[in-house]
């Protein structure tokens, strides 16, 4: 690009944010196919249920169990009721296609015979499960549809085949407790040498 000064022009040597120097890199996108047409037809012919779902998406992790002492009071979220959507035979079956993202479960949780049918039941056991429990999940404000269709095909899809169990659970709590043992250590013998935080790195350790 070339810009004048006086009377002769001489090259703008600034540099654009984003120039791909300096080991910039461009960001993944994401790319998450959209509804196939039985989808759609499948989510208007049962809305109330669509409704209902997005619901638990959106409202869920205000009654997620996120404190581990059990001590924190929160108060009903109305939006989780099925009631509410006018779901309230829970032995109703449901086509779930286009609606819940169980692509790696043919069948339902409770071993619905149907492919992609579930009782109502059923689908309100699996959002709590997944929406309601120890950890809370934020993010159906995001104004991109890619972000929010990967993280309900991320979340909807490896909750009942990646469970961790109890093993593998004090194995993670053993590792975690020798780290922080180790940090204290670190810090009582060396308390005058720069050392980095472990916060993130717990992760490291599990996998």
């Amino acid at each position: 690009m070339l810009v004048r000064k006086g009377l002769r022009r001489v090259p703008n040597i600034a540099r654009s944010y984003h120039d791909r120097s300096f080991g910039y890199r461009e960001s993944r996108t994401l790319q998450i196919p959209d509804y196939t047409a039985s989808e759609l037809a499948n989510r208007a012919e049962n809305a109330a249920l669509l409704r209902y779902v997005d619901s638990v998406r959106q409202h869920g992790h205000r009654a997620a169990r996120i404190d581990p002492l059990d001590m924190l009071e929160r108060d009903d979220v109305a939006a989780l009721d099925p009631a509410r959507y006018g779901l309230e035979d829970s032995e109703k079956m449901y086509i779930v296609d286009g609606i819940l993202w169980n692509k790696q479960m043919p069948e339902g949780p409770r071993g619905s015979k149907q492919q992609g049918a579930w009782k109502l039941r059923d689908i309100v056991t699996f959002l709590r499960e997944v929406y309601v429990g120890r950890i809370a999940y934020e993010f159906m404000h995001s104004p991109s549809k890619s972000e929010r269709l990967w993280f309900t095909h991320l979340l909807e899809s490896e909750v009942t085949r990646n469970a961790v169990n109890v093993e593998e659970k004090k194995k993670a709590w053993s590792l975690m407790a020798r780290s922080e043992t180790f940090d204290h250590f670190l810090q009582a013998k060396f308390p005058n040498l720069k050392r980095y935080g472990k916060e993130f790195q717990f992760l490291r350790l599990i996998l």
